[in-house]
């Protein structure tokens, strides 16, 4: 099956980067049927449409992994690939945790990005190889995860990351000084909170802090 064989659906919140997507996706050979501005479109046009590949941009609105989670959910054939603004362990995780098949950043630049997408199509993984080393190590020091329990809900495993930018935040540290702190991007620290929260069931910061509070007893 060639390129021109595969559906894409393309979602992204901002019409530019959709557009962005789609050219380069399209120039080199693949068919965008469709596109998509927040999670739960995403899902209903991929449950209609039947993609092949969805291109799913890390800060589409709704959540990108929950739109990835849906997507196969709904199509279990389709092959999603994430593409993120930074190269990031923690959201490669989490990205694979929901059913993605590659994860590609935008920086790498549009021919590695195209190859990215010929290689899932394919059936390969896709992913950045400037993270394969730190994934190894994550994987053999699973036990460095933190385990968060919460009276009355199930245990909630946080990452390396989101367990260091939640302590940071208890520790009433803004989102910049976290950044510094862990050098990393404010992007990628609201990104870690979000995910906590997310995991946690929390519906702002203050209440992912008081979730972390309770656990430590």
């Amino acid at each position: 099956m060639t390129a021109a064989d595969a559906r894409v659906l393309v979602a992204a919140t901002y019409p530019a980067v959709r557009n962005g997507i789609r050219v380069l996706l399209e120039d080199s050979g693949f068919d965008v049927c469709v596109e998509a501005a927040d999670a739960e479109s995403a899902a209903a046009a991929a449950s209609r449409e039947r993609p092949q590949l969805c291109a799913i941009h890390a800060a589409l609105r709704g959540g990108s992994l929950e739109a990835v989670a849906r997507i196969k959910l709904r199509v279990p054939a389709t092959a999603a690939v994430l593409i993120s603004a930074t190269a990031d362990l923690d959201e490669l995780i989490d990205a694979l945790r929901a059913g993605a098949s590659g994860y590609v950043v935008e920086t790498a630049g549009a021919g590695a990005i195209a190859r990215a997408f010929h290689a899932v199509h394919r059936g390969e993984a896709a992913l950045p190889a400037e993270l394969l080393a730190a994934l190894g190590d994550e994987l053999r020091a699973r036990g460095l995860r933190r385990r968060v329990t919460v009276a009355g809900r199930s245990p909630v495993d946080l990452t390396r990351r989101q367990s260091e930018a939640l302590e940071l935040l208890r520790q009433g540290l803004s989102t910049t000084d976290i950044a510094t702190r862990l050098r990393i991007s404010p992007v990628t620290v609201r990104r870690h909170l979000g995910i906590a929260m997310e995991k946690l069931s929390a519906n702002d910061r203050a209440a992912a802090v008081r979730a972390l509070e309770q656990s430590q007893g």
